[in-house]
């Protein structure tokens, strides 16, 4: 009898329900970020160093040339200095260096809404805001709708995503 009634409460429990949950997402994401250059200019550099020498002429940097008061581009030169022995017999020591310098460059053009040239000189950095240029991601979900997406002007991000799901057995 004990075995009977303990058959009878497994047929009364109710059965735990395992249920299935099938989920497909669909994502896109977008960033607008801006442009970005570094212009460094190299100057011209020009040293001389010497022990028992007479200089009659420095070696110098010359000034680059100009056209109505504007440089036309190239950088300083190097100029020649005339040297002669102080003493002779005398220990004598002469070092001249010249690093030619960067010309200046003229401004970049570009086709970008934030900067329409780049700027010129020493040491630039430049940063401008980007634009999307008509961008936009889509994203199609399984039952075949469509999210159309678009961000906006410099620095915006968007995100969009479409989930389908699927339960059975809850």
């Amino acid at each position: 009898m004990k075995k009977l009634l303990l058959l009878s409460t497994l047929f009364l429990i109710n059965p735990v329900s395992a249920g299935v949950v099938h989920k497909i997402t669909a994502s896109a994401q977008g960033t607008v970020d801006g442009s970005y250059s570094h212009v460094k200019a190299t100057p011209s550099v020009y040293s001389m160093s010497s022990t028992n020498v007479t200089a009659s002429t420095l070696g110098h940097l010359d000034v680059p040339a100009s056209a109505n008061n504007a440089l036309t581009g190239v950088a300083a030169t190097m100029g020649s200095g005339s040297y002669s022995q102080t003493l002779s017999g005398a220990a004598t020591s002469f070092s001249e260096s010249f690093s030619q310098g960067s010309a200046t460059s003229s401004a970049a053009s570009l086709t970008h809404a934030g900067l329409t040239s780049l700027p010129t000189g020493n040491d630039v950095i430049s940063y401008a805001g980007g634009s999307n240029n008509g961008m936009s991601i889509a994203i199609t979900s399984v039952s075949g709708g469509t999210l159309t997406l678009a961000p906006g002007a410099a620095g915006t991000s968007i995100t969009g995503s479409i989930t389908s799901a699927l339960e059975i057995g809850n």
